[in-house]
């Protein structure tokens, strides 16, 4: 027992010395800030604010021996800082010696200067550390002059709050980025887009998800039996063109309807013409007895026809008739002639008003929707009697 005891207590000063060294360098677990009890034990550099083993500072601390291997954070509410490093004579500057600083102020530089004997990163008197910034300083005593050298650093690093704005050069950056104009476009103009195959629609034609794809129109999959619930787009021409839908039942109601305009009449028998050298209007839209009158509503396309039964009344000549159509005032009977002829002469035969059938008829396109044209006939004497029309019809019919 008495050979015993002198060995249990060496080995017990040995296990004591070594946890005080072990504590020395790591926190027992739970003991940390960093390490709230998650029960593994971690290395922890020892940290101090605005202070250095020269006292509390803002503006300006002066850091020692007892500044080594520890980080030091700075701020000074937007004012501007400048530290001062420790002398090379000082205790503890050894080749590896490491101090860091962090420039926790939001706006503010740091200027750190070099002790005596001292050079910084770049080799001059002083570095700096820009707001938000860390920089490990590691003391090199293998140059001359000894020199604090940049271990690692944050300077370079972004930093979310800047929005890019540390980047040297954003227009190269934004153009390694491979994205030519779109990296600052705000929206992307048609003639930006990539060509398309012509007469087609860009769009995704599946019934799942997939990437656009340009398409003709007959290369869609047919439906060869449309209902009246199917859906077509249109153009709503009284809402400026307004791209809509409307059913195929809708449109069929429309057409049944009469979107395109008609007009059927029955004008009084016009004054004949007695005139052998000059076509005269017969007034057959002049007026309420002769409402020969139609206005465009949806092409602009329209088929006038007159029917009646027109001749000369002398017993030796015949008449000439010629069809006639125009916008505004309709001219009354024995106008003298106006508008745009499209049709004729038809000739009608002598002393036969009565009997003599007149068929005069015209397709006039490319007619402005909402204006209303009237249609007439202008008839001529031969050489002798009188032109006349009796039993008249006016038609009319948008198509």
């Amino acid at each position: 027992m008495k050979t015993r005891a002198p060995f249990l207590l060496g080995f017990a000063l040995a296990f004591i010395v070594t946890l005080a060294m072990a504590q020395t360098f790591w926190a027992l677990p739970g003991t940390s800030v960093l390490d709230p009890g998650t029960g593994f034990a971690e290395m922890v550099l020892p940290a101090q604010t605005n202070a250095t083993s020269n006292g509390a500072c803002s503006s300006a601390c002066t850091f020692g021996p007892g500044d080594l291997f520890k980080k030091t954070r700075r701020s000074n509410g937007g004012s501007s800082m400048s530290d001062t490093f420790p002398a090379a004579s000082a205790s503890g500057m050894v080749n590896g010696a490491r101090l860091v600083v962090s420039n926790t102020d939001a706006s503010a530089t740091l200027t750190t200067n070099a002790g005596s004997g001292t050079v910084m990163p770049a080799g001059g008197s002083t570095d700096t550390i820009g707001p938000g910034r860390d920089v490990a300083y590691e003391f090199d005593t293998t140059v001359s002059p000894p020199q604090w050298r940049g271990s690692y650093n944050t300077r370079s690093a972004l930093l979310a709050a800047n929005n890019l704005s540390e980047l040297t050069s954003a227009a190269t950056a934004r153009g390694n980025l491979g994205l030519g104009v779109f990296a600052t476009a705000s929206s992307v103009t048609p003639s930006q887009l990539a060509t398309q195959n012509a007469y087609t629609f860009l769009g995704n034609f599946t019934g799942s998800l997939a990437a656009p794809t340009a398409t003709a129109i007959g290369s869609l999959t047919n439906k060869s039996s449309p209902t009246t619930s199917d859906l077509i787009p249109i153009a709503d021409e009284a809402a400026s063109g307004a791209i809509k839908y409307a059913t195929i039942g809708q449109v069929g109601t429309a057409l049944s309807s009469g979107i395109g305009a008609a007009l059927q009449a029955n004008p009084s028998n016009p004054t004949g013409n007695s005139s052998t050298s000059a076509y005269k209007m017969m007034g057959l839209g002049a007026d309420v007895s002769h409402p020969c009158k139609i206005t465009p509503a949806a092409t602009g396309r329209i088929r006038f026809t007159i029917i009646a039964n027109g001749g000369n009344t002398s017993g030796a000549d015949y008449g000439s008739f010629e069809l006639y159509y125009g916008s505004g005032t309709a001219p009354a009977n024995a106008a003298s002639v106006t508008g745009t002829e499209i049709g004729g002469p038809w000739i009608g035969q002598a002393n036969v008003v009565g009997t003599n059938p007149l068929n005069a008829e015209a397709i006039v396109t490319g007619l402005t929707v909402g204006t209303a044209y009237w249609f007439d006939l202008a008839a001529e004497a031969g050489t002798a009697g009188t032109t006349a029309l009796s039993s008249v019809s006016c038609l009319a019919q948008e198509f």
